[in-house]
């Protein structure tokens, strides 16, 4: 009975009613879909292991030193997890190196041998020859500050091959461009700094066994400059506009030199 009133007022409420089908896949969602920004995947994971590898190249980290690097991340990005390190006790805070700007980051280990090198600076007197792209050179393209010339002005050593820097004490001495093609004395030498960083001239010609030839010094022909003379002395030879070094020839009057003294 009941089953005969339930079809009676199916077939008067829904006459003509077709029957959808049942859904295949009942489960499946429906509604509007759109594509959302894809979240980036640069978090602290790949900060922490910049600040790591920053560190092990320079042991100290600072605003000037970070530009050095055109990919790293900036230093606003970088310094809550450095601020976050030291109060961890993982990195030390401090003012490391003269010059640059008073927020440094260092490693205990770097704090601890620069500490040592400081009670040893009377006796660091040596100049030292560092290729412009060594990570230990800070001066030249990318760094904050510009390097006083002796002639007056300011200007940047580009960091790439064949090019280097005479330091003394932490200070630039002589700017060595194109393997010795273009020499710049630095106002923070003395005549006498630069006549010992000259020598390093000699050095370079005999590591690469090659001519090294001067043509300008402070942007004048060498061959009248101020150091034609110590140029000389060095062994270069007059080679119109500049002087050349002929390691070739150094090395054969060293040999005549040898032979002499035995002879003797």
């Amino acid at each position: 009975m009941l089953e005969a009133l339930e079809q009676a007022r199916d077939t008067n409420l829904g006459h003509g009613r077709r029957h959808r089908p049942r859904r295949a896949n009942p489960g499946r969602l429906e509604g509007r879909w759109s594509l959302t920004a894809i979240a980036s995947t640069e978090g602290d994971e790949s900060k922490l292991a910049w600040i790591s590898v920053l560190l092990a190249r320079y042991g100290v980290l600072t605003r000037e030193i970070l530009g050095l690097e055109p990919w790293a991340p900036t230093w606003a990005d970088l310094a809550p997890l450095l601020a976050r390190a030291e109060l961890r006790g993982e990195l030390r805070r401090g003012y490391f190196v003269e010059g640059l700007s008073g927020v440094q980051y260092a490693t205990e280990e770097a704090e601890s041998e620069l500490a040592r090198l400081a009670g040893f600076m009377a006796l660091a007197d040596d100049d030292v020859l560092v290729p412009a792209s060594d990570p230990a050179n800070l001066y030249g393209g990318g760094a904050p500050f510009d390097i006083p010339l002796l002639e007056g002005g300011t200007a940047r050593l580009v960091r790439t091959t064949g090019h280097f820097l005479v330091i003394r004490r932490g200070r630039p001495i002589l700017v060595i461009e194109a393997y010795g093609k273009r020499l710049t004395g630095l106002a923070s030498a003395s005549p006498a700094e630069l006549n010992t960083a000259l020598g390093h001239l000699i050095e370079l010609a005999h590591a690469r066994n090659k001519a090294l030839k001067v043509e300008t010094y402070n942007a004048q022909p060498a061959i009248s400059s101020a150091v034609a003379s110590r140029l000389a002395e060095l062994g270069f030879v007059r080679d119109y506009p500049g002087m050349t070094y002929y390691p070739v020839w150094a090395s054969a009057a060293d040999r005549r030199g040898a032979e002499t003294d035995v002879k003797i």
